[in-house]
């Protein structure tokens, strides 16, 4: 299986032979369009959120082109991103994998329906936001909050990106936020 990567990294990693590894969209486009393969690799470790965003429209212009529509794409994620999985989905990107150090050739050669894009939203809230902080750093909010409750850590792995996302009281009454807000204010301003 032949196979073509695109990491702008800046990592020095090393394929075997029938994987072409390419540092930059431009390069990726170029062997995309001149040679076969089996399976197209975008590596996500962009420092920026722009590069992010040029990944995703590299992306889009590899489906949208009648040498590579077909080909299949997986995108190779550092971490659970709502709003980057769903972006690759409206791209017709097949398939997506956190690989949180880096890859390596196992990791990218064996992927099926556990690696699809659907069944990685699935078991992400629906409620997650993204806000920028710098040109490459964002926090996470939830939107059932009115965005001003920030999620790290185990709240996030073990509710937000989890399949029991719909047990978070948050996502079951997204107005209970407005309401204990509402309350808290009242008790707050009561006459003694």
């Amino acid at each position: 299986m032949k196979t073509l990567i695109c990491d702008i990294s800046e990592r020095n990693t090393v394929y075997s032979k029938g994987w072409d590894k390419t540092t930059s969209p431009i390069q990726c486009m170029e062997k995309a369009f001149t040679e076969n393969y089996a399976l197209i690799v975008i590596q996500f470790a962009a420092q920026t959120i722009k590069q992010r965003y040029a990944l995703i429209e590299l992306c889009a212009v590899l489906k949208r082109n009648q040498q590579t529509h077909h080909i299949p794409i997986m995108a190779l994620l550092p971490i659970k991103h709502r709003l980057l999985l769903e972006n690759l989905s409206k791209v017709n990107v097949e398939y997506a994998k956190i690989i949180t150090d880096q890859a390596d050739e196992k990791d990218i050669r064996y992927f099926d329906t556990e690696d699809s894009l659907s069944r990685h939203l699935s078991g992400l809230c629906p409620f997650l936001e993204y806000q920028a902080i710098d040109s490459s750093r964002e926090m996470t909010v939830c939107k059932a909050y009115y965005s001003r409750l920030v999620i790290t850590g185990n709240r996030l792995k073990q509710t937000c990106h989890h399949p029991d996302f719909k047990i978070c009281p948050y996502f079951q009454l997204p107005k209970l936020a407005k309401k204990m807000m509402t309350r808290n204010i009242n008790e707050h301003f009561a006459p003694n």
